[in-house]
């Protein structure tokens, strides 16, 4: 039983001093935040009476350098966003290069078959129009073998 309540007192005074450790760190996180806000006022231009001349060129140059940071962040975003835009260009215009070859090659692959489809018709008309008597000479028509008595009464 004794061997308890020494454990039982051990423990206690160790949960103490964590609870001082705990409430002076909870003292000095609440000044750490009560001077950042006073800070972000001050960043923000309110409450400006109550600085010195030394606080305000010292606020003005945290100003000064923040807006330095965000050019330079800002130049450096525009300059990913460009070399992201050139390269989308590039290979955008790679592809349509691309297409327009295939497209060229598809045209002339149908200009060989209209040409070779044109002579078919040609033959094919000379095989019909020579069985039936008919020669084709500059796109007129002459009769082989009729007399033209025979084409008026026809």
């Amino acid at each position: 039983m004794h061997f308890m309540s020494y454990w039982l007192s051990c423990n206690v005074r160790r949960v103490n001093c964590v609870l001082k450790e705990l409430k002076h760190e909870e003292a000095c996180m609440s000044k750490k935040m009560e001077l950042l806000e006073a800070s972000k006022q001050k960043l923000l231009g309110k409450n400006l009476e109550s600085c010195s001349l030394e606080e305000l060129h010292e606020l003005e140059g945290k100003i000064e350098q923040g807006l330095r940071d965000i050019r330079v962040r800002k130049a450096s975003q525009q300059q990913k966003l460009h070399s992201t835009l050139d390269l989308s260009t590039s290979y955008m215009l790679t592809f349509y290069k691309l297409q327009f070859h295939l497209l060229q090659e598809q045209i002339a692959q149908l200009k060989e078959k209209e040409c070779s489809l044109i002579e078919e018709n040609a033959l094919m008309r000379d095989e019909v129009c020579i069985s039936d008597g008919i020669v084709w000479q500059n796109n007129f028509i002459d009769v082989v073998g009729k007399s033209t008595e025979q084409l008026n009464s026809t």
